[in-house]
């Protein structure tokens, strides 16, 4: 029986295997945001002292020992909506001793952490998983009170698409198209069966329109690239897109939305994008 008497969900994040030698870097704020089952804001208070045994993967018969982290939940942003506290598992694994590598997972919570955390539904059990990809934003990051802003600034344009997507301010329009663009070709992380739909013709229209009209050489932090955007779009030879050929003269971006434009306004001009959402069972 839990210690509280309130709903409580427990999750458990996947350890990343060698997280300080990974490639890629994390996600976006919005990236991560539509990749989660449900989002919170909230507080690590406790970490339990037993483990808890579970099944590493879907089809898996090894099971790993993890450590649970109680969360109590300030506010839920998406899902877990009701719940006061849930919880975080993890593998405590040690340092190698090696400078710059460590094993484990890239979040190893802390009592009295706060910040933003995204979760998603563990494979095998009624948990949710922390990907290394989507780590928890720190509330005491400087950046992250404008990070927490993006996060509930991309939700709210999901909850009005086309009117979000028609903003008085370009800079609005922008990140209305960069919201929905992370929000529809996004792919579940936990590797759900998923297939891909078109949206309605009028809003991936909108969406290249904003798209197009950004300057490609104007970054903003936590806020996918331009260039990044437009290879989310989903488009291929089917849709009468070919790769540009890139003579190293010049700005890259600006390169690619000059081409971008061409595809739009020639091949392009009937192209709707598709959303990626999972496959219903029969």
């Amino acid at each position: 029986m839990s210690r509280f008497l309130v709903p409580v969900l427990a999750i458990i994040v996947i350890a990343s295997p060698a997280f300080a030698l990974r490639v890629a870097a994390p996600n976006s704020p919005i990236q991560r945001t539509f990749q989660a089952d449900a989002v919170v804001i909230g507080k690590v208070t406790t970490l339990e002292e037993d483990l808890v045994e579970a099944p590493a993967e879907k089809g898996s018969d090894q099971k790993n020992s993890y450590k649970i982290a109680v969360v109590k939940v300030e506010k839920a942003l998406v899902g877990a909506e009701g719940l006061t506290h849930v919880k975080i598992g993890f593998i405590p694994t040690p340092n190698t001793g090696k400078p710059g590598l460590r094993r484990g997972p890239l979040f190893t919570p802390v009592e009295g952490q706060e910040g933003c955390f995204f979760l998603q539904k563990h494979p095998t059990a009624a948990f949710y998983i922390v990907t290394s990809m989507a780590p928890p934003l720190d509330a005491k990051a400087e950046n992250y009170k404008a990070q927490l802003e993006l996060v509930k600034k991309a939700i709210a344009v999901v909850a009005e698409p086309l009117k979000s997507l028609k903003a008085d301010k370009p800079e609005d329009r922008f990140f209305a198209a960069a919201a929905l663009i992370s929000k529809y070709r996004t792919f579940p992380a936990n590797g759900l069966e998923n297939e891909q739909v078109p949206i309605s013709a009028e809003e991936s229209k909108l969406i290249l329109i904003d798209l197009l009209e950004r300057d490609w050489t104007k970054f903003e932090e936590g806020v996918p690239q331009p260039v990044q955007l437009m290879y989310q779009l989903g488009m291929n030879a089917n849709d009468g897109w070919k790769q540009p050929a890139f003579n190293g003269k010049g700005d890259f971006n600006t390169f690619m939305k000059d081409e971008f434009k061409k595809w739009r306004d020639g091949p392009g001009e009937k192209f709707v994008m598709k959303k990626v959402v999972l496959k219903e069972k029969k």
